[in-house]
C-alpha cells in the first residue's frame, strides 16, 4: 500500500496546531507563549532529539542559555542545571491528510480518527515503523 501525506488548509489563521507547555514547581503544566511554541515547534520538526536556545520570551532579559530536550522532554538551564518536563500537546484534528492510494489508482483520504493515530505515531520519537490493528 502506498499513503502520502499533505498539508490541509487552515480554516483560519489563528493558532498553531500544537501546544507546548512546561510544569511549574506546583506540577502543573503552563502553555510557552505563542513564539515559544513556534520555535519549539520547528525545532522539534527537524526530528533532533535536542537544541539549544536563548531565544524563549520569558529569557529576553536573562539571555540564559537553555537546552530542549526531546528525547527525555526536558527544559534545562544550563547555568544553574535546573530541569523542568515539556510536553507537547497534539490537536484533536490532524493539521494533515494521510491518503492511501486505491485499486482504481486514485488517492482516497483515511479517516480522520484514523489520520490521527498514523500523525501520532509519526510524531513520537520512537521508532518510525509501526504496527496496528486499529485502521
Amino acid at each position: 500500500i502506498f499513503f502520502r501525506v499533505s498539508n490541509m488548509p487552515p480554516k483560519k489563521k489563528a493558532k498553531l496546531s500544537v501546544a507546548w507547555e512546561w510544569k511549574n514547581d506546583e506540577g502543573s503544566f503552563v502553555s510557552f507563549a505563542d513564539d515559544d511554541c513556534e520555535m519549539l515547534e520547528k525545532a522539534y520538526a527537524t526530528k533532533a532529539t535536542s537544541f539549544t536556545t536563548k531565544d524563549f520570551i520569558f529569557n529576553k532579559t536573562h539571555k540564559t542559555m537553555y537546552e530542549i530536550n526531546f528525547a527525555k522532554m526536558l527544559q534545562i538551564n544550563l547555568e544553574t542545571k535546573a530541569k523542568r518536563p515539556i510536553r507537547r500537546k497534539s490537536p484533536d484534528k490532524p493539521e494533515v491528510l494521510y491518503e492511501w492510494f486505491t485499486d482504481d489508482l486514485t488517492w482516497a483520504a483515511f479517516d480522520p480518527v484514523d489520520c490521527k493515530l498514523l500523525e501520532t505515531a509519526y510524531s513520537s520519537s520512537s521508532a518510525t515503523l509501526f504496527s496496528t490493528k486499529d485502521l
